[in-house]
């Protein structure tokens, strides 16, 4: 029924997984920065759901608690509320953390150190699904995308094994 109802989608791609020397920025590749204003043009123009992609890359600290950076976690949430605020579904992701060519990147899927990586991960999903523990089911959250081996096209075992992992 979810599905269903959410209807049609817009992704705000290049906005909040930009990027420049590992630290999101929206405004990093010369997109604007995301408005009210532009989330309602959106919606008027009947789009029901809208995908933010989101890279936290440097946001997150040191371990052990790899704390994700407040200011970023409140922008995030900004322009969640922007959508999530007028009925909207929203769908956000941790997106481009693993891109090897990206300065940042940790959630390597063929790294040696997997335990490192899943610690990381794990406290990052437990900082933002705390954030947003009291959104209903108009926000869903997309574990990872664009975490790959380098490669297009299959990737390799251990990929396989450590996102299933």
């Amino acid at each position: 029924q979810i599905v269903e109802d959410m209807g049609a989608g817009w992704n705000l791609g290049n906005s909040l997984e930009a990027n420049s020397n590992g630290y999101p920025s929206e405004t990093a590749w010369n997109n604007p920065t995301v408005t009210q204003a532009l989330i309602d043009s959106v919606q008027a123009a009947g789009f029901d759901t809208i995908r933010i992609p989101v890279s936290y890359l440097n946001h997150i600290g040191p371990g052990p608690d790899y704390t994700i950076d407040s200011a970023w976690l409140n922008r995030v949430q900004e322009v969640v509320d922007y959508a999530y605020d007028r009925g909207m579904y929203v769908v956000i992701n941790m997106h481009g953390d693993g891109y090897k060519t990206v300065d940042g990147s940790w959630l390597i899927c063929d790294a040696s150190d997997q335990s490192t990586i899943e610690a990381k991960y794990q406290r990052a999903w437990q900082q933002i699904a705390s954030r947003f523990q009291d959104y209903d089911d108009h926000l869903i959250l997309e574990s990872m995308n664009e975490e790959f081996d380098g490669q297009f096209g299959d990737p390799t075992q251990p990929c396989y094994s450590n996102i299933n992992s």
